[in-house]
């Protein structure tokens, strides 16, 4: 699969990077277990900063291709080198429209999971969605720029839908959901890498949650397609303008 570029036909620098550490992986015949060379020895080898290298290391870690632990570097995981291929591949054909369509799945899933999680959740549902809205509140009390902080706040708001998938008792909505996060997150990456919660998007998740809370199946659903419909909107933006930068 070609490899998708910018307006002028260019390749973002980041997959040019996320490229070579697939030819790393695959020519030296690196296994589960193994250590990649540094962040500053990968930005050494391929003659770029370390802020590209970074980028396509996250990425690796979101699709399960790498191990990254605090303070000791990135290893290989148990894949495939077909699997390799076809998950670095699919970074690379992340175009607004595939995100759209992704997306539009998303409103579709989740606005359904809130109808039924209004009608079938129960008291630890309820804790757990609480719990990360809480979490996001004092986060958003800190205003922090730290990227921990940030990405924090990310992961409270994946948890808290995650809540609500999890509240619908079905199964299959489940797993089909999960599915489709992870490509979203892969996506999500290097789109929003500077991204956070925004004011409103915590208000609808208050909305949401009240919503789940009384009972009411319509409105809950209605929420949700609202606010999924505002953030879809907000992420083709972003990486539109990210296609068209020089």
């Amino acid at each position: 699969m070609a490899t998708e570029t910018k307006a002028n036909g260019s390749p973002r620098l980041f997959e040019q990077i996320l490229e070579k550490i697939k030819s790393l992986i695959i020519n030296e015949h690196l296994t589960s277990g193994d250590r990649l060379p540094s962040e500053r020895e990968l930005a050494e080898r391929f003659g770029v900063s370390r802020v590209p290298v970074r980028e396509a290391l996250k990425i690796l870690e979101y699709m399960g291709i790498l191990d990254g632990t605090q303070g000791s570097g990135f290893y290989v995981r148990d894949v495939q080198v077909g699997d390799l291929f076809n998950k670095v591949n699919f970074v690379f054909a992340a175009t607004s429209k595939t995100i759209t369509e992704l997306m539009e799945v998303r409103i579709s899933l989740e606005a359904d999971a809130a109808y039924y999680a209004a009608l079938r959740r129960d008291e630890q549902d309820l804790a757990a969605m609480q719990e990360t809205l809480q979490a996001i509140r004092r986060l958003k009390r800190l205003n922090s720029n730290q990227e921990e902080d940030i990405e924090e706040l990310r992961q409270q708001s994946n948890n808290f839908h995650m809540a609500i998938i999890r509240a619908a008792k079905n199964s299959v909505l489940q797993s089909v959901y999960v599915s489709l996060f992870d490509m979203l997150q892969v996506s999500r990456q290097y789109t929003f890498a500077h991204s956070t919660v925004s004011y409103n998007s915590l208000l609808a998740h208050e909305a949401i949650y009240e919503k789940i809370l009384s009972g009411n199946a319509e409105s809950a659903r209605t929420c949700m397609a609202e606010h999924l419909t505002e953030a879809r909107d907000v992420f083709v933006r972003s990486i539109v303008d990210e296609e068209q930068k020089p």
